[in-house]
């Protein structure tokens, strides 16, 4: 997963749409960051960086399809079981 404060096509990526930055981290080396939907604030998705983004910010999300796992709140595999539920 990627995180960019412009809309940009890089080649194996989707850009999954815009995320707000709730908290920034500094863990072992990495920048820990955790981001929500826009539209859905109760989502939280955690996305490693080797820079800081500001709390608050919005920035685009992108991802790699065939390198990303979804799981349930069981902790149940649902993506990429699942197709089709990421769109562009």
């Amino acid at each position: 997963m990627k995180l960019l404060t412009e809309p940009q096509d890089i080649r194996g990526f989707i850009d999954v749409g815009r995320v707000r930055v709730k908290v920034s981290s500094y863990t072992l080396g990495v920048f820990r960051i955790v981001v929500s939907p826009i539209s859905d604030e109760n989502i939280n998705l955690i996305v490693v960086s080797d820079e800081p983004i500001e709390p608050g910010r919005e920035v685009h999300l992108l991802i790699k399809p065939d390198k990303i796992k979804i799981f349930n709140k069981e902790e149940k595999l649902i993506y990429p079981e699942l197709k089709n539920i990421v769109t562009a």
